[in-house]
């Protein structure tokens, strides 16, 4: 049965972080044999830069409704004739909208809620996923599993053979950091306080 990812969010103007997060997580289910390629279909809302990257890693997408309501009633219709394993969500801002609600509670079928949300909220879904560092413990009593902190950050399978061991080789004399979504959950000051920590370290303004 198909796994289905919701990317019900705007990418055009949030990035395409979330997009990027699914492609990893879909290639991961392949490589650990939990399903097959042509199992996994997208939910997309027809932006070009997000169409792309899911046709580039070969795999199946359908645009949805502008209206949210609608595009949710559509599924449903879908799922009524395949009903799919799993749905995961990633999505910056319907993840918690009322209309999403009947895809993340079908019986029958897993939902994983995958969010980004610093102030750790409670979330529809039987899985709820939020990797932002130093958060601990479910925001509330509830059917959800919670799971929390940067040890479930969601990364390419590639990442797995990059060496563990710190390289010696030389001194760094340039770092360059990024955090997406033009960093709205303040990344910035938490990585330049331990970089600020690295003894011998020698800053440059500009």
């Amino acid at each position: 049965r198909a796994v289905v990812h919701g990317q019900l969010g705007e990418a055009e103007t949030a990035g395409l972080g979330h997009v990027t997060r699914s492609v990893a997580l879909a290639n991961t289910l392949v490589i650990e044999h939990v399903c097959l390629p042509e199992n996994i279909q997208f939910i997309t809302d027809g932006t070009p830069q997000v169409a792309r990257i899911i046709r580039e890693a070969g795999y199946q997408q359908t645009e949805r409704p502008s209206d949210l309501a609608a595009a949710v009633a559509e599924q449903l219709q879908r799922w009524d004739q395949l009903p799919p394993a799993a749905f995961i969500l990633d999505s910056m801002t319907h993840w918690h909208r009322e209309e999403i609600l009947p895809l993340l509670h079908r019986k029958g079928t897993v939902s994983i809620n995958l969010i980004d949300d610093p102030a750790n909220p409670s979330a529809p879904g039987d899985i709820v996923v939020n990797p932002l560092p130093r958060l601990t413990g479910a925001p509330s009593p509830g059917s959800a599993t919670y799971l929390l902190g940067k040890d479930f950050f969601i990364l390419h399978p590639d990442f797995l053979n990059v060496p563990r061991k710190p390289r010696t080789e030389g001194a760094a004399t340039k770092a360059f950091a990024f955090f997406g979504g033009a960093d709205g959950n303040h990344f910035s000051p938490i990585f330049l306080d331990a970089v600020a920590a690295l003894p011998g370290l020698q800053w440059t303004q500009w």
